[in-house]
C-alpha cells in the first residue's frame, strides 16, 4: 500500500486523479526498493521526502537523487521530471554532529539533530584545548594542555592513538600535507 504526501491528500478533493504521480524508490547503493509512494506533481521534493520517512520510517538524515543529480527541497515534483512510473534514489547521510573541547579534560560529541550529547571522549589528565573531526568523521583528534595528543574512534568512543609529548601545554593539532587529516578546517563542525 503506497504512502501519500501529505499535501496531496489534503489536495485531494480539490485535484483531479491525473495530478498524481506514483514514485517508487529504492536505496541508492543496494538498488532495494525501499518504498512507492504516490504524491501530487505540484508538491514539493519536501513533502516527498515526508512520505518518504513515513513510508520507510527512516529518522536519519536522507537525501532524494533524481536523476544523478539533488533537487532542492522547494522544487516541486513536476519540475524535477517525476512522473508516473519514475524512480528515485534514496542516500542515508550520516547524522550532523559537533566536537566540544573541555576544561575538565573530556572532548564531547555532539548531535546537531537533538542537541544532546552522543559521546564523552576521556583520557586526558588536564584540559582539551581543541577538538577535530577527521575528514570522514569516523575519528576526532585531541589536543590537551597535559602535553598529549589522542586520536579517537567516534564509534567506540575509545583512544586508539595516543601521543605523549615532551612539551605541556599543547594548545593544537596540524597534520603533514600526506594526511588525510590536512583536509580539516578550523571547524569542528561536520
Amino acid at each position: 500500500h503506497p504512502t501519500t504526501c501529505m499535501a496531496a491528500r489534503a489536495a485531494s478533493r480539490s485535484r483531479s486523479p491525473s495530478g498524481t504521480v506514483q514514485i517508487s524508490v529504492f536505496w541508492a547503493f543496494s538498488g532495494e526498493e525501499c518504498a512507492k509512494v504516490t504524491c501530487n506533481a505540484a508538491d514539493t521534493m519536501e513533502a516527498l521526502l515526508a512520505a518518504i520517512r513515513e513510508a520507510t520510517g527512516e529518522t536519519a538524515r536522507l537525501q532524494v537523487i533524481v536523476d544523478s543529480r539533488k533537487p532542492r527541497l522547494s522544487e516541486t515534483l513536476s519540475a524535477a521530471g517525476l512522473k508516473t512510473g519514475s524512480s528515485v534514489a534514496l542516500v542515508r547521510l550520516k547524522p550532523l554532529r559537533i566536537v566540544t573541547a573541555s576544561d575538565d579534560g573530556t572532548a564531547m560529541i555532539w548531535s546537531c539533530n537533538t542537541g544532546q550529547a552522543v559521546q564523552t571522549l576521556r583520557g586526558h589528565s588536564d584540559k582539551v584545548m581543541t577538538a577535530y573531526f577527521s575528514p570522514a568523521s569516523d575519528e576526532v583528534v585531541t589536543a590537551s594542555r597535559d602535553g598529549s595528543a589522542k586520536i579517537w574512534d567516534v564509534a567506540s568512543g575509545e583512544a586508539h592513538l595516543s601521543l605523549p609529548s615532551q612539551t605541556p601545554n599543547t594548545q593544537d593539532t596540524a597534520s603533514s600535507k600526506q594526511s588525510p587529516w590536512n583536509l580539516m578546517s578550523r571547524s569542528a563542525y561536520r
